[in-house]
C-alpha cells in the first residue's frame, strides 16, 4: 500500500513538471519567416516570455503561431517583430509594445500581416544590388551608353542648382508634415471623393444623359452665337439708356415713385370698395350698351304722374273740379344720346305729345 502511494505521488509530480500549462494563443501573418521554427523565442521588451507553436504557409503569408503564459496581456493594436540578436543566433519574434492601458487582445487573437515585420537578410539584399548593378552595366541598360549620357544630363541639370533644390524639398518636406497632420482632414476627402465616384458610376445613364444634354445645349448655344450676342448688345444699350434717364432725371422719377406708393398705399386702404366696383362694372357696361338705340340714342324711361289724387290735398280738389290733371296718364319719351343740349332731357317733346 506505501509502494502504491509513493508511485502515485511521483507520478502526480512527473505530470505537474511535463504536463505543458495552458496559456495565450496568438496569430501573426509575416510576409516571410525564415529563421523561425517550433520552439523559438517570444519575447516583449527583450525578455522572453512564450514561445513558437507552429510556422505554416498560407497562401501569399505564413502564420507563426504564438504561445505566452495565461494572464499575460497583450495590447489589441501589438505588432510582431522577426529578430536577429546577432549573426549567427537564432531569431526570435518580438511583441512591441508592451501593454499598458486599454484593450488587450484576446486569446486566439491575429496580428494581421500589416502590423508584422520581418528583415531582409544581408545576402539577399547584397543580391539584390548586384541584380541591380548588373542589369544597369554595360551588359545592361548602358550597353549602348544611353543611362551614363542621361545621368551626365542629370548632372548638368542640377550643377549650381543646390540652393534651389534644397528649397524644394525643404517646401515639399514642409507640405508632407502638413499633409500628416491633416491626415485625417485628407481621408474625410477622400472617402467623400470616393462616395462620389460610387454614385456617378451607380447613376452611369444618368450621367452620360445628362452630358449629351450639355453638349446639346452648348452646340445650341454655339448655332445661336449671334443671335445671343446682339440680344446683349440691345441689352447693353437698354441698360445704358436706362441709366441715362436715372441720371437725369432721378429727382422726379424719385417724386412719381413716391406719389406712385401713395396711390398704391390709398387703393390698398379702400380695396373692399374696388373689388365692388370691379365686380359690378361688367354689368354696369353691358346695360349702358344696351340701352344704346341703333340710332345711337339712350332710352330712359320716364313716367311723370300727372294724376293730381295721389295726393291728400288733390283728391278733394278733383272732386269738385275733375280737370284732365286729375286723370292723365304718364309719358314715356325717348332721349337722344348724346342729348341735345337744347333740350337734354326731351321735355319739349314730351310737352308736344312724345311718340
Amino acid at each position: 500500500m506505501t509502494a502504491f502511494v509513493v508511485l502515485a505521488l511521483v507520478a502526480t509530480a512527473v505530470v505537474l513538471v511535463v504536463w505543458p500549462k495552458p496559456g495565450t494563443t496568438i496569430e501573426a501573418e509575416f510576409a516571410q519567416a525564415e529563421g523561425i521554427h517550433p520552439g523559438s523565442k517570444v519575447a516583449v521588451l527583450g525578455v522572453p516570455l512564450g514561445h513558437v507553436e507552429s510556422v505554416r504557409p498560407n497562401g501569399l503569408s505564413v502564420t507563426v503561431r504564438m504561445t505566452v503564459p495565461r494572464g499575460t496581456k497583450i495590447p489589441a493594436n501589438v505588432e510582431a517583430w522577426l529578430m536577429s540578436p546577432a549573426v549567427i543566433s537564432d531569431q526570435y519574434v518580438e511583441l512591441s509594445p508592451a501593454y499598458t492601458t486599454g484593450e488587450a487582445l484576446p486569446d486566439g487573437g491575429r496580428i494581421p500581416v500589416e502590423r508584422t515585420h520581418a528583415p531582409v537578410r544581408w545576402d539577399k539584399l547584397m543580391s539584390s544590388i548586384d541584380s541591380l548593378l548588373v542589369a544597369l552595366g554595360p551588359d545592361g541598360a548602358n550597353a549602348d551608353g544611353s543611362l551614363g549620357k542621361v545621368l551626365e544630363s542629370a548632372a548638368a541639370l542640377v550643377r549650381g542648382r543646390g540652393p534651389q533644390f534644397n528649397s524644394a524639398i525643404t517646401s515639399i518636406s514642409q507640405a508632407s508634415t502638413i499633409v500628416a497632420t491633416s491626415m485625417g482632414d485628407v481621408q474625410a476627402v477622400l472617402t467623400g471623393v470616393d462616395k462620389l465616384v460610387k454614385a456617378l458610376n451607380a447613376n452611369k445613364s444618368g450621367v452620360d444623359s445628362l452630358a449629351g444634354s450639355v453638349n446639346l445645349a452648348a452646340a445650341e448655344f454655339a448655332g445661336q452665337r449671334r443671335t445671343i450676342a446682339d440680344t446683349i448688345t440691345a441689352l447693353t444699350a437698354a441698360m445704358s439708356e436706362v441709366g441715362a434717364l436715372v441720371r437725369d432725371h432721378g429727382a422726379t422719377i424719385g417724386k412719381d415713385v413716391a406719389q406712385l406708393a401713395r396711390i398704391a398705399g390709398s387703393l390698398a386702404g379702400h380695396q373692399n370698395q374696388l373689388a365692388e366696383v370691379l365686380d359690378t362694372m361688367p354689368l354696369a357696361m353691358d346695360n349702358l350698351s344696351n340701352a344704346i338705340s341703333p340710332e345711337h340714342k339712350l332710352r330712359i324711361r320716364l313716367d311723370f304722374s300727372t294724376t293730381l289724387t295721389q295726393f291728400p290735398a288733390g283728391q278733394e280738389f278733383c272732386r269738385r273740379w275733375p280737370i284732365p290733371l286729375c286723370s292723365g296718364a304718364g309719358l314715356v319719351n325717348p332721349i337722344h344720346f348724346p342729348p341735345r343740349f337744347a333740350d337734354p332731357l326731351g321735355l319739349s317733346g314730351a310737352l308736344g305729345g312724345g311718340r
